[in-house]
């Protein structure tokens, strides 16, 4: 009987014709009931330590959005139907995602302008950022995000903002270690007005998250300059952006795999920067590579580190993405910063859940 193709199809072993007529059924689907499973013999499964059957395909390039803004790209190679067992190194060359550095790089090509939901505009995003702002001012989450800035020496109280930004080590050591922001990037929030109910209402909390975060750390004195970038923003959104303040930056990946600098061109001593759920391997290698932000907010740094060498002994290998993002790693943590957990923010379980606060400590600690 000639294998099947199609994921999740089951093959049966039995030579009863009702059997394989339940066999051919199920190559028409991509969902198999626990029912269905009983009549057959094995499942076709993907494990670095089983044995799988394959077929030849033609190559299939399948896109899927991300909710950071990037979009996921993954091609499947024809092969030549033979079973083999696979074991050892991971796929792709190395590296701690299991995907060459050109593979890393089209995982995350922009995706652009996101699809504006039916109806939505500008009035009604700034009635909902304004209903948002009044329930994130009540909650616990704002409260305990207060006290860590508190502990970091910035905002209200923090001291004066002065317009020069050089020696700011210096001024900052004689100030008493305390930090003065004077720029505030934000990464990968989504778009505000995507047709995706979901993703607007969490892009649409994490920025409020975030404009409330500067507000603090300006402390009533010099506005703070405010940047943001991710491919995905359409028209409104970089319409209700600039009504905010906000500047929009793009920055683009070029044809050699490097990058043109966006909003990482402001990332400077006295930045704060807000990149919840952004890819780890992107936030490392394209906006804190050689940075030294005051503030910043996103995933565990120390966790993904951890990962990459992991994930480099397991391989055996290591492409130049992989290692650049670990020395990346490496030299922010060794910085000398303090990092906690964001407090738990029960108005949305994934607009901020598990995303870390890191800031540079003061100086002579």
């Amino acid at each position: 009987m000639p294998h099947s193709t199609t994921a999740n199809t089951l093959s049966s072993s039995s030579s009863d014709p009702t059997n394989r007529t339940e066999s051919k059924q199920t190559t028409t689907t991509t969902t198999t009931t626990t029912a269905n499973a009983s009549s057959t013999s094995s499942t076709r499964r993907t494990n670095t330590n089983t044995t799988t059957t394959t077929a030849s395909a033609h190559p299939k390039r399948t896109t899927v959005p991300l909710a950071d803004g990037w979009t996921l790209v993954s091609t499947t190679r024809s092969a030549p139907a033979h079973t083999r067992k696979k074991k050892g190194k991971m796929p792709g060359g190395g590296g701690y995602s299991g995907l060459s550095g050109a593979g890393l790089r089209a995982a995350h090509e922009p995706a652009g302008p996101a699809r504006v939901m039916p109806g939505m505009g500008k009035e009604k995003l700034l009635e909902r950022l304004g209903k948002f702002r009044e329930r994130w001012a009540e909650c616990g989450c704002r409260v305990g995000i207060r006290e860590v800035l508190g502990r970091v020496g910035v905002g209200e109280g923090g001291g004066e903002v002065v317009k020069s930004v050089e020696g700011a080590a210096e001024e900052e050591e004689q100030r008493g270690g305390e930090l003065t922001i004077r720029g505030a990037v934000c990464i990968g929030l989504g778009s505000l007005s995507v047709d995706n109910v979901a993703a607007g209402v969490r892009s649409m909390w994490q920025l409020v998250c975030f404009l409330d975060i500067v507000e603090m750390l300006a402390g009533g004195a010099e506005a703070v300059a405010l940047y943001a970038e991710d491919p995905v923003f359409n028209a409104l959104d970089e319409e209700i952006l600039q009504e905010l303040g906000v500047t929009v930056v793009q920055g683009r990946r070029l044809t050699d795999g490097s990058r043109q600098e966006g909003a990482a061109q402001y990332i400077e001593r006295d930045s704060f920067v807000f990149a919840p759920f952004m890819p780890s391997f992107m936030v490392l290698e394209d906006f804190l590579a050689d940075k030294d932000p005051a503030i910043y907010i996103g995933n565990d740094v120390q966790a993904t580190l951890e990962l990459a060498k992991s994930q480099v002994r397991y391989s055996g290998d290591v492409d130049e993405r992989t290692r650049r993002c670990i020395r990346v790693a490496e030299e922010f943590l060794a910085q000398g910063r303090e990092v906690v957990t964001l407090p738990e923010f029960d108005l949305h379980e994934h607009a901020l859940a598990g995303q870390m606060i890191y800031w540079r400590k003061p100086a002579g600690e």
